[in-house]
């Protein structure tokens, strides 16, 4: 917001112009998740594959295998809420942008061809 002493102006250029970065930032997070649980599954079936390989989970790599999977979940999880709120942030800052530049217009209607100015009103 910028205006003269008295005025508020919304920049609704640049409101705009967040609104749809925050729009390019979600789909930038679509697979942010997916090489980090590929590489997830590939550490649990490493150690899963070790455990096979020596006779048995006794040296606990089984759970340690659970845990990376886990640890991958969660992980896909955050980003799934990531994507979510940014996806709500987005649309209401598109929301904000239509609901300024509709209450400008109306201003600026509302005093087109007159010789008074909206800020008359105000004294």
């Amino acid at each position: 917001m910028r205006g003269l002493a008295g005025e508020t102006k919304v920049e609704t250029d640049a409101l705009k112009q967040a609104a749809d970065a925050l729009v390019g930032l979600r789909g930038d997070t679509d697979r942010a998740d997916n090489k980090p649980v590929e590489e997830t599954v590939d550490a649990a079936q490493g150690l899963n594959n070790f455990t096979f390989s020596h006779g048995g989970a006794g040296d606990g790599t089984w759970a340690s295998a659970n845990a990376v999977v886990s640890m991958g979940e969660r992980f896909s999880q955050s980003v799934a809420n990531l994507k979510s709120l940014l996806g709500d942030i987005s649309d209401n800052s598109h929301e904000t942008h239509k609901g300024y530049t509709k209450a400008e217009q109306e201003e600026e209607a509302k005093y087109a061809g007159s010789n008074r100015s909206m800020y008359d009103d105000f004294g």
